[in-house]
């Protein structure tokens, strides 16, 4: 078995394994995932000396690894396809120094129940259900609530913004300085914070992902004013924002098990279309 990081010079051997798997990825995008030297992120192959039998694309997510996608000519319910990620995420976490408590830690995103049982069986666990849905309706909820301040985001609001987001995700999901910055800076985005006090209680932030798409990408409250109608005040300033950008459609996910952020977006005419596991790496192959 043959385990190697792509370069550009196996692009002819992508792109046919991409074909082969029923995939419609660009060369254009492929080339961009070959453009990672010296770090660990790209497309990997695996092949038992003839063509590749499958690629496993790892991209980073925060401070962690992910895998995103896995592209392979053999049936997914089949031995051979469980056979053949085990031995590469046996490899990959061997050559990248990866246990189950790292600080570099490995998840896996997927929508495939044949991916999940392949990652099961790999050392990965269930971390949490990430929910998609969707909104296409003009239509916005009545706004009623505490009195907050709502202003643009300023760089000096990002301390309290750390601290606002340790109550409210897992640590996994946690944004640090770094991210914050990108946001505040990113383009065709929209990043705003409710205010009490001087007090950083809430924000929602959104992005233009296509001229008629819009992603609500986060919405957080303070732990301490939680159900005092902050978050219906920010997502509908999220909502009219993106109205006002030109989205005919907006989605977003949330975890599953978040029932109270469910059931505020189903207020707003959300509705729940698809969903994919994230899992994480725990360590230990079964057999």
């Amino acid at each position: 078995m043959y385990i190697w990081k792509s370069q550009l010079e196996d692009l002819p051997l992508l792109k046919e394994l991409c074909y082969q798997s029923g995939e419609e990825i660009s060369g254009d995008e492929l080339i961009n995932q070959l453009s990672t030297p010296d770090t660990p992120f790209g497309i990997y192959l695996i092949s038992d000396g003839g063509a590749p039998l499958m690629g496993i694309l790892i991209k980073p997510w925060r401070k962690v690894l992910r895998i995103t996608a896995v592209w392979s000519v053999l049936p997914e319910d089949s031995v051979d396809f469980t056979y053949y990620f085990i031995q590469f995420i046996s490899d990959f976490v061997h050559k990248n120094n990866i246990t189950g408590c790292s600080n570099q830690g490995l998840f896996c995103f997927t929508r495939s129940e044949f991916v999940l049982k392949a990652a099961l069986n790999s050392g990965f666990e269930i971390y949490t259900e990430l929910l998609e849905y969707t909104k296409r309706d003009d239509d916005i909820s009545e706004v009623t609530g505490m009195p907050v301040m709502i202003r643009p985001v300023k760089h000096s609001d990002i301390g309290q913004l750390i601290n606002l987001e340790k109550g409210c995700f897992m640590p996994e999901f946690w944004n640090d300085w770094e991210i914050f910055i990108s946001m505040i800076e990113r383009k065709n985005s929209n990043f705003v914070i409710a205010e009490v006090m001087n007090q950083v209680v809430g924000y929602v932030f959104t992005n233009m992902r296509e001229p008629d798409s819009g992603h609500l990408v986060r919405l957080a409250v303070h732990v301490d004013y939680q159900g005092l109608g902050i978050g219906r005040q920010l997502l509908a300033r999220g909502i009219r924002q993106l109205q006002r950008n030109g989205a005919q459609q907006i989605f977003l996910f949330v975890r599953g098990e978040n029932i109270q952020a469910r059931a505020l977006y189903e207020q707003f005419g959300f509705v729940r279309e698809d969903f994919e596991y994230l899992l994480r790496y725990e360590g230990g192959i079964r057999r």
